[in-house]
């Protein structure tokens, strides 16, 4: 017999463990199997798992580099520097430049922020954005959601006299970029728990340490959006933000324009919600359009603006997988013209967007 067609009997649970967590957290037998299985070893775990707290957030300044970054930021701001957040076209990308900008901004920083452009500039920082960003007297740029591999650009920041901190989740490679400090848990060298952070996890993260260590709802909702939107492990900390940060969605004026726009009318905002909803309207923007459009929806706190932005961004969505059904059904055209695909099918168009052909 195949032994691939042979079903592999799970691991026994130990039967006092199941027991244990079933009284102790009033749940199923079945609750408790299934946590044990995904690697909870004992009762106080399993609370932790179903009951997600605030308080089990991690310290930041257990990243690397977080202590210099922050220190750095608060050096720009108190000799009033022109800053700059460096984001990305996604939702997690979107999501940490709004929360880091209003941050920055309620701290009194003279603050801009630059997201390239998917079709013209591609992924990160280029050369053309840092020269653009010199011209415009920038000379601290704090990336989030991009910059672990930005060596050549940062290089170049170096040259034209701005200070970069990165902050990001990327995987790091062997070496780090040249530049005032590199907050990852993905660094080879780092000790941090959570090595699973999205970038909008890791702004946060910022964001505590550069306010002993608070943060508001609003910050926590948008970090748990991008947390979702960027499918890491729901985990530990990563748990936490999502579970806590889905109850103040709704204190958002650009993502209650948003639920809006997409007709939702439920009681309750959960993560099925910020999958289906939430998450393809702001990355719709970048893969349509600008990413600013989102950047602005999250960061306007006027109701009737945010609407006509929603708008516009559930408009982007529809367009979205028009062009999606457009792409398939000419990749399907090429295939059955061809006959014979041997034993591979690589397949292209001009007219295929480059945000689209991914999904």
């Amino acid at each position: 017999m195949n032994n691939r067609m042979i079903a592999r009997e799970p691991a026994l649970c130990d039967p006092a463990l199941v027991e244990t967590i079933t009284n102790e957290c009033n749940c199923p037998q079945l609750v408790a199997r299934a946590l044990i299985r995904r690697g909870v070893a004992s009762a106080e775990e399993a609370k932790r798992f179903l009951n997600p707290d605030e308080s089990d957030l991690l310290d930041p300044f257990l990243l690397p580099d977080m202590q210099i970054a922050a220190d750095r930021v608060r050096q720009a701001i108190d000799t009033a520097e022109r800053i700059c957040v460096f984001g990305d076209y996604d939702a997690d990308g979107v999501c940490s430049t709004a929360m880091l900008v209003q941050r920055l901004q309620k701290m009194g920083a003279n603050v801009e922020y630059y997201i390239p452009h998917r079709h013209s500039e591609g992924y990160g920082m280029s050369a053309d954005a840092v020269r653009l960003l010199h011209t415009r007297g920038v000379k601290l740029i704090i990336t989030v959601d991009n910059g672990v591999s930005a060596y050549d650009e940062i290089a170049l920041c170096a040259a034209l006299g701005i200070d970069v901190v990165v902050t990001d989740h990327h995987s790091v490679g062997k070496t780090i970029p040249e530049c005032v400090a590199v907050v990852a848990a993905s660094r080879k060298d780092a000790s941090y728990p959570n090595r699973y952070l999205c970038g909008a996890g890791v702004a946060l993260k910022l964001i505590q340490a550069l306010n002993g260590g608070a943060y508001t709802p609003e910050e926590l909702a948008l970090a748990a959006v991008a947390t979702i939107a960027d499918v890491v492990p729901l985990t530990g900390e990563n748990r936490v933000i999502a579970a806590c940060g889905l109850k103040h969605i709704s204190k958002l004026t650009g993502l209650s324009a948003l639920l809006r726009a997409a007709g939702f009318n439920q009681p309750r905002v959960d993560e099925m919600t910020v999958s289906f909803m939430i998450a393809p309207r702001l990355n719709a923007a970048g893969r349509m359009a600008s990413a600013l459009e989102a950047v602005h929806l999250l960061l306007g706190e006027e109701p009737t603006r945010a609407d006509e932005i929603a708008s516009t961004l559930h408009a982007y969505t529809h367009r979205r997988r028009d062009t999606e059904n457009e792409i398939l059904d000419e990749a399907e055209r090429q295939i059955a013209a061809r006959g014979d695909i041997g034993r591979a099918i690589l397949l292209a168009h001009e007219s295929w967007n480059a945000g689209v052909i991914g999904i």
